[in-house]
C-alpha cells in the first residue's frame, strides 16, 4: 500500500514569498489499482507524481510505503525494486538498440549474467509486441513502438508500481488506446498503475481517480468499487540493492565512448602528443644508459679503481683536470698500499691526436686520445677477436710497436658509409699496415709532429669503449712523445683490488677524506652512476615539459565530458529514475575518461614505436650506436598508470556535475 499523508509542496519566490503547488494531499493506492491523476496543466499532477515516485524529496508530509515512510528508505533501491517509469517523451537512449534500452535497469542487478539480461529484455519486448525489433534503434520506431519499449523498460526489474506521466500524450488515439490496454493488463496482473493525464476519457478505465485543481485534491475524487479490495494489500518488501558492478560500468562506459567515437578519438589523439614525447624521452634515457653501460663495462674492470686530480668546481665529464706531480703520484700509490692494493699503474695519454694514412690526413675522423697501454698482459687478455673486442688482429705485447685502430678510423680508411659496414673480411687487410699518428702540438723544430706505427688490430664498434680513447703500445707511445718533444704526463694512478667487493669501501672511505679533497677516487661503476644520474635528470626534465601538455589534454577531456553531461542531461534523469545512484553516474563518466586515456596510450605507443623504428637507424648512422631509443614495457605501463590517474582527476568535476543533477529537472531538460 502506498499512502500520501498531508502532502504539500511550495516553491520559493522573490522577496521571501512562496508559491504553493500542492496543498494537504491525502490518498491511498493499493496493489492492482489502475489510478488516474487528472487535472489541467499547472494543477500539480506531475509534481505529485515526482513526490510519490521519490524523485522529488523536498516537500511537507509523508509518503508511506508498506507502513514505512519513503523518506527513511533508500530511494535508489526504491526506484530499482518497487517502481517503474513511463514518460510522455519516451526518454529512450538514442545510441542504444531497444534491447539495450530495456536492459538498462537490469545492469543494477550484479547477480544477473549478460545472457540472463538479454533473455529478460527479449521476453519483455515480446510481451509488448516488439520481439522482432530488438536490434533496431529508437529512431527507427514509431511513437507507439517507442512507448511500448518504455513500458518494457519499466517492467525490467518486475516493479510493484508503475508511474506513467502522460503516456499517451504524444500518440494518436488508436495507438493511445493500445498503450492504455497494455497498462490495464498490467494492473490485472496485480501491479499498481498510476497514470498522470489530462484526458477525461480514461476515468472509466480507472479503479481510482485523483482530480487536482490548483494543487488541491478535488472532492469529486472517486474510488471505483468494481475492483476495490476488501482489505488493504501491502506491497512486498524487496531487499535487492541497486548495485552496478565494475564490469557493467566499463561496458556501459564503452557504449557511451563508442557513441561519440570520432570526438573521443580526436581528443585521444591530441592527448597522445604529450604521451609520445614522454615515451620517447624515457626510451632515449634507457638507450643512452644502456650504451654508456656497455662502453664502461668494456673500458673498466669491476676491480679497477682510478684516482686523479680534479679541481674543485671543474665542469664537464669526470676526468683529470691536470697532470699529477711526482709527490701526488707517491701520495696516491701510498693510499693504495694502505688499502692492500698492490697492483697499480700510472696512466698517461696525449689529447687530440689525428690520423694520417698513405700520406693523406683523415680529416673526417675527429681528434682522439692516445693512451699508453701500461696494464699487464693479463689485463688485456679479453682484448681479442674471440672475446669480441676486436674484429681482426690481436693485442700487441709490451715490447711491440702497434695500436688498436678505432673503428671510425678503419671506416674512413676503407671509405665505408658506416662502422656497421666493417666486417672481418674487409678489415683483415688493415692489420700489419702502417698508419701515422699526428699530434696537435707544434715544436720549435718541426710543424705537426708525426709518428708512424703498425696496426695490430681493429676495434669492434659494438664493443668499443670511448673512455680510454685508443691504446698504443709502450714502444709506440714513447716514439710519439719523442717525436713531439712531449713530456710523459701522468694523469691518473689506477689500482686493481683483489675482488670487486673491495672497491666500494675504498671509494667511500676516500670520497670525503680531507687529505684527498681535490682528488677523485672512483671506478667505472661510479662513472656510470654519475652519467646515469645526469641522463635521468635530463629525461625527467624533458618528460616534465612534455607532461605539461597532458594538463592541456586533461582540460580537453574535462570539457568534452562536461559537454557530454549537457548533451545527456535527460538520459541522466532517466538513469536516476530507474535506480542508478549518484555514484553510478559519476563512475560512468569517469569510465569514459579512462577509455579516452586508454585509446590515447594505444595510439601513443604505436606512434612512438614507429618513430623509434625510423629514428634508431638514423641515429646509428650519425653516431654509431644502435638502438639508442629503447622503450620498455615498464615505461609504457607507468605512463599508462599516470595518464589514467590524470584522466580520473580531470573527469571528477564533470562527472560530479552529472551526478548532482536533480532528476526532475533533468527529465524536463530539452
Amino acid at each position: 500500500m502506498l499512502e500520501m499523508k498531508h502532502i504539500s509542496k511550495s516553491y520559493p519566490q522573490a522577496k521571501g514569498l512562496t508559491e504553493s503547488v500542492l496543498k494537504d494531499i491525502n490518498f491511498t493506492f493499493e496493489a492492482g489499482d489502475f489510478a488516474v491523476i487528472l487535472g489541467p496543466s499547472g494543477s500539480g499532477k506531475s509534481t505529485l507524481l515526482n513526490i510519490i515516485s521519490g524523485l522529488d524529496t523536498s516537500y511537507e508530509g509523508e509518503v508511506i510505503l508498506s507502513g514505512k515512510p519513503l523518506s527513511k528508505k533508500g530511494l535508489d533501491d526504491y526506484h530499482k525494486n518497487t517502481i517503474g517509469f513511463i514518460f510522455q517523451s519516451f526518454n529512450l537512449v538514442g545510441h542504444m538498440s531497444i534491447l539495450e534500452n530495456v536492459k538498462m535497469p537490469l545492469y543494477l542487478d550484479k547477480h544477473l549474467s549478460n545472457e540472463a539480461r538479454n533473455q529478460r529484455a527479449q521476453e519483455l519486448l515480446e510481451k509488448v509486441g516488439l520481439g522482432e525489433f530488438s536490434k533496431k534503434k529508437p529512431n527507427q520506431l514509431s511513437g507507439g513502438q517507442k512507448q511500448r519499449v518504455a513500458i518494457a523498460r519499466s517492467l525490467a526489474n518486475n516493479p510493484d508500481i508503475i508511474f506513467a506521466d502522460e503516456p499517451t500524450g504524444a500518440l494518436d488515439s488508436k495507438t493511445a488506446t493500445e498503450i492504455m490496454n497494455i497498462l490495464k493488463s498490467l494492473a490485472a496482473e496485480g501491479k499498481t498503475i498510476v497514470v498522470v493525464t489530462h484526458e477525461e476519457a480514461y476515468i472509466n478505465e480507472a479503479t481510482k481517480v485523483l482530480r487536482l485543481k490548483d494543487g488541491v485534491l478535488d472532492a469529486k475524487a472517486t474510488k471505483i468499487t468494481i475492483k476495490k479490495k476488501k482489505t488493504p494489500v501491502f506491497f512486498e518488501e524487496k531487499k535487492s540493492k541497486s548495485t552496478l558492478s565494475p564490469l557493467s560500468i566499463l561496458k556501459l562506459g564503452f557504449k557511451n565512448f563508442m557513441n561519440r567515437k570520432l570526438r573521443n578519438v580526436l581528443v585521444a589523439l591530441g592527448t597522445s602528443i604529450g604521451i609520445i614525447a614522454i615515451l620517447l624521452a624515457l626510451g632515449l634515457g634507457n638507450g643512452i644508459n644502456r650504451v654508456v653501460a656497455d662502453l664502461f663495462n668494456t673500458a673498466y674492470s669491476p676491480n679497477q679503481i682510478t684516482a686523479f686530480y680534479r679541481e674543485e668546481g671543474a665542469g664537464g665529464p669526470p676526468r683529470a683536470s691536470a697532470p699529477l706531480t711526482d709527490e701526488e703520484i707517491k701520495k696516491l700509490e701510498k693510499m693504495y698500499q694502505t688499502e692492500n692494493v698492490t697492483e697499480t699503474y700510472q696512466t698517461s695519454h696525449v689529447l687530440g691526436v689525428r690520423f694520417e694514412y698513405e700520406g693523406e690526413l683523415l680529416a673526417e675522423v675527429p681528434p682522439a686520445d692516445a693512451q699508453e697501454a701500461v696494464l699487464s698482459d693479463a689485463r688485456y687478455e679479453q682484448y681479442s677477436v674471440e672475446e669480441g673486442y676486436l674484429l681482426v688482429g690481436k693485442m700487441f705485447t709490451t715490447k711491440e710497436e702497434g695500436i688498436l685502430l678505432p673503428s671510425e678510423v678503419a671506416k674512413n680508411m676503407l671509405n665505408l658509409e658506416s662502422v656497421d659496414d666493417l666486417t672481418k673480411e674487409n678489415t683483415e687487410g688493415l692489420v700489419g699496415k702502417k698508419i701515422t699518428i699526428v699530434t696537435s702540438v707544434r715544436t720549435s723544430e718541426v710543424g705537426m709532429s708525426k709518428t708512424e706505427t703498425i696496426i695490430s688490430g681493429v676495434l669492434n664498434p659494438e664493443e668499443e669503449g670511448f673512455v680510454q680513447g685508443f691504446l698504443m703500445s709502450q714502444v709506440s707511445y714513447e716514439q710519439l712523445l719523442t717525436a713531439g718533444g712531449l713530456t710523459k704526463d701522468i694523469y691518473s694512478v689506477d689500482g686493481f683490488a683483489n675482488t670487486p667487493d673491495e672497491v666500494e669501501p675504498i671509494i667511500e672511505k676516500y670520497k670525503n677524506h680531507p687529505d684527498f679533497e681535490n682528488y677523485q677516487i672512483t671506478n667505472g661503476v661510479a662513472f656510470l652512476e654519475m652519467i646515469t644520474q645526469f641522463t635521468t635528470i635530463i629525461v625527467y626534465l624533458i618528460s616534465f615539459i612534455a607532461g605539461l601538455s597532458l594538463i592541456v589534454a586533461g582540460v580537453m577531456i574535462a570539457v568534452v565530458l562536461y559537454i557530454g553531461v549537457v548533451e545527456r542531461t535527460k538520459e541522466i534523469g532517466v538513469l536516476r529514475a530507474i535506480g542508478y545512484k549518484k555514484k553510478h553516474i559519476r563512475y560512468l563518466f569517469i569510465s569514459e575518461a579512462l577509455y579516452i586515456m586508454l585509446t590515447s596510450n594505444i595510439l601513443s605507443i604505436g606512434i612512438a614505436l614507429g618513430l623509434s623504428t625510423i629514428a634508431n637507424p638514423i641515429i646509428q648512422t650519425q653516431i654509431g650506436f644502435s638502438q639508442v631509443i629503447q622503450m620498455s614495457v615498464l615505461n609504457m605501463l607507468v605512463t599508462l598508470g599516470i595518464t589514467l590517474v590524470l584522466g580520473i582527476l580531470f573527469a571528477l568535476y564533470p562527472a560530479s556535475r552529472g551526478a548532482k543533477l536533480d532528476p526532475t529537472e533533468a527529465l524536463r531538460y530539452e
